[in-house]
């Protein structure tokens, strides 16, 4: 099976676990399609249409998965301004899990 074949299925993979709210396996999910999008980018470009037509399918399918996510994302947002504005303190963890604003 190619890169793309394993792509697709990730992606594939990477819906249901959105479906299914699977935090465990979304995150698998989405390692293994990091994994394989930086093995693709490396690769070279698709000379078929075959290869290209299931390129394009993959980003239909990854663009479907933002949109199952996008508004889980928003409410998660919300969430967090709602806490943030009962503590009357900004969050402790940025965006990348590390320390915000500096704190040490």
């Amino acid at each position: 099976m190619g890169a793309v074949a394993e792509l697709i299925e990730a992606l594939e993979s990477e819906h249901a676990a959105l479906l299914a709210e699977d935090a465990q396996a979304l995150e698998l999910a989405i390692r293994r399609k990091q994994i394989l999008l930086d093995a693709i980018s490396r690769a070279p470009a698709p000379a078929s249409r075959g290869a290209a037509g299931e390129l394009r399918r993959a980003r239909k399918l990854n663009e479907r998965n933002a949109q199952v996510l996008a508004p889980r994302m928003q409410v998660q947002a919300a969430r967090l301004q709602a806490l943030c504005a009962v503590t009357g303190r900004a969050p402790l963890y940025g965006a990348s899990g590390g320390l915000a604003g500096g704190i040490k």
